[in-house]
């Protein structure tokens, strides 16, 4: 971002060829595109290659100024209402000395994400990695708020590249990181490695699965027609501690009845019944 002249928060990166992205998304910033990171295994995308990451941050001349404490109000994110006042903003915090915490730069965030300005949002993450060397840098919330953008625009091995940055800054992902990546994955019709993320998380206990993150399993499988792995998950779900819901059951069994598996569907319908689950009417 250009400020009298200079840029604040930038790094330089070998740009590859994707220009009908960068057309597509829009933002404050221009995206770069590495390699693809493979997506065989899910987290074969963690290794050491941050170099994406790793560019060197040039501060401007920051202007202390009394006035601008007082933009830091409760909610203060809740007025802006379009991208130029959220980049405005964004310029003005970059500024301060001292800079605002990283909480009022996760609000301005999730203020743009909001508004559905993904690239732009994404933008203002990547340079808030950088401002990490004089005392903000990024935390849990921001990535993951980044993961979800990256995959909202269909990006999902960027969406794993800040999985691996977790690591690198010490955190670990929590159940909306892998909620967001499943979610991604099935985003992209990618259901071999959706499928193996989850058994990963299950087997390896990499964070508690939630309610959510099992139906966004059983939805994806459920719409791309395999159902008998849905089924499988159903029955996980079964025997741990979250247990399967009426939106659960009826997603499963309107799958059964499109691949003309009435008596299956007929069979966990009295199951869902047995089980004191009432049934879910559609209109």
């Amino acid at each position: 971002m250009k400020i009298n002249g200079r840029y604040v928060g930038s790094y330089s990166v070998k740009r590859a060829s994707m220009s009908s992205f960068n057309r597509n998304a829009g933002g404050i910033s221009e995206h770069f595109s590495p390699r693809p990171l493979p997506l065989t295994l899910p987290f074969s995308c963690i290794s050491g290659n941050f170099g994406v990451f790793l560019a060197h941050f040039h501060s401007a001349r920051r202007i202390q100024s009394q006035n601008d404490k007082g933009v830091f109000k409760s909610g203060f994110a809740d007025s802006i209402h379009n991208l130029d006042d959220a980049v405005g903003l964004y310029k003005q915090m970059v500024r301060m000395k001292p800079l605002p915490s990283v909480i009022h730069f996760n609000q301005l965030l999730g203020r743009v994400v909001k508004m559905k300005q993904y690239s732009a949002a994404i933008s203002i993450y990547k340079d808030m990695c950088f401002l990490g060397g004089v005392g903000v840098g990024v935390d849990e919330y921001a990535m993951n708020m980044a993961i979800n953008c990256y995959c909202l625009l269909n990006r999902i091995d960027w969406g794993f590249s800040v999985l691996g940055f977790f690591f690198k800054r010490g955190y670990m992902p929590d159940v909306i990181t892998f909620a967001t990546l499943l979610k991604g994955l099935f985003r992209e019709y990618k259901i071999l490695e959706a499928q193996e993320l989850f058994r990963k998380i299950i087997c390896e206990k990499l964070c508690q699965p939630s309610d959510k993150m099992f139906a966004t399993v059983i939805d994806g499988l459920c719409k791309v027609g395999n159902t008998r792995a849905a089924i499988e998950f159903l029955r996980i779900m079964e025997r741990g501690k979250c247990k399967p819901d009426t939106i659960v059951y009826s997603t499963i069994i309107d799958s059964l009845c499109n691949d003309r598996m009435v008596d299956e569907a007929l069979a966990l319908f009295s199951e869902m019944i047995d089980k004191g689950i009432p049934p879910f009417l559609r209109r």
